[in-house]
């Protein structure tokens, strides 16, 4: 599968830069594609996935086991999760990825499973000092009230703050946990919240995120937990923060200690045969071992301590 997902919305320095090279090299057996071709509903011989990001990689894992022998060819896309929808409906995609609790209309017009969850990891450069934040330290930089590092404590630097686009799974959850919304959602009047600091990058997928906090020092941002620790893992110059003194982990995940969870879902329609079966595969051990495997946490939380 190719790999054409990167959305980037500001400019990158040559720092950033460095690492992309490396990066899409090692992503590109775990991650789909997010080409969008398009109202395309003439898909013979394809299974199309489209919709969060922060799923992909899940899906792509899975999909190398699950694909044998159907003579279908996999093809996945992204554009956020309230592309999902609109995608299994016009019957342009067989699943939609949600990295969200579905919205009411959603759960009643088509068929779904959860079939995992995940956490939002708030993110630094590795070089900054900063350990940990409160919620509402993280309400003052998202404002813009606090526009500098010092006296965090860390260093006498301005914040460049990262956030999503409309659109995205993971910025509902972040307004959900901060009480804060992004200034440029259609219709915000009446709302009673603050509003996310105007002037904040935007970032598509995790991976824009996580490239921008890598290749910026002064950068904050915040993301999948399990796509955070897996680049982490790989060696990208990002770390984790501690919320309220809870470390983001799966184990703190699983026990709710962790205040930002969310449930990854899958959406089809219900007389999609192949879509139907795939659900049920990925509620199934395989499935659920790609879940796992990917960082993130099974469908049952008693899975973690085994």
């Amino acid at each position: 599968m190719n790999l054409t997902y990167l959305e980037l919305r500001c400019p990158i320095s040559g720092a950033l830069l460095r690492f992309v090279t490396h990066l899409m090299l090692t992503l590109a057996l775990v991650c789909g594609t997010a080409h969008l071709a398009g109202a395309q509903t003439n898909r013979a011989g394809e299974f199309v996935a489209v919709g969060a990001t922060t799923i992909q990689p899940i899906i792509a894992h899975a999909l190398e086991t699950f694909m044998p022998g159907t003579q279908l060819e996999p093809r996945l896309e992204g554009g956020g999760s309230s592309a999902a929808v609109p995608a299994v409906r016009s019957g342009r995609a067989d699943i939609g990825m949600i990295s969200r609790s579905l919205l009411p209309n959603e759960s009643e017009e088509l068929a779904s499973v959860t079939i995992g969850y995940d956490a939002l990891a708030i993110i630094v450069n590795s070089m900054n000092p900063l350990d940990s934040l409160s919620v509402e330290e993280v309400r003052n930089i998202y404002t813009g009230r606090r526009r500098s590092w010092s006296g965090m404590p860390s260093w006498a630097t301005e914040i460049v703050v990262v956030s999503k686009q409309i659109g995205r799974g993971t910025l509902d959850v972040f307004e959900e946990y901060s009480g804060l919304v992004s200034p440029f959602h259609s219709d915000i009047s009446g709302e009673g919240r603050e509003l996310i600091f105007a002037e904040a990058w935007e970032a598509g997928g995790n991976l824009d995120s996580i490239l921008w906090v890598g290749g910026v020092p002064a950068a904050i941002g915040y993301v999948s937990l399990g796509e955070a620790d897996r680049f982490i893992e790989l060696g990208h110059p990002i770390k984790k923060v501690m919320l309220d003194g809870v470390a983001a982990e799966l184990p703190r995940v699983a026990d709710r200690g962790y205040p930002i969870r969310r449930e990854l879902n899958l959406v089809y329609r219900r007389d999609n045969i192949q879509a139907v079966a795939f659900a049920q595969y990925m509620l199934g051990k395989e499935g659920q071992d790609s879940v796992r495997e990917l960082g993130f946490a099974p469908r049952s939380f008693g899975e973690l301590s085994e």
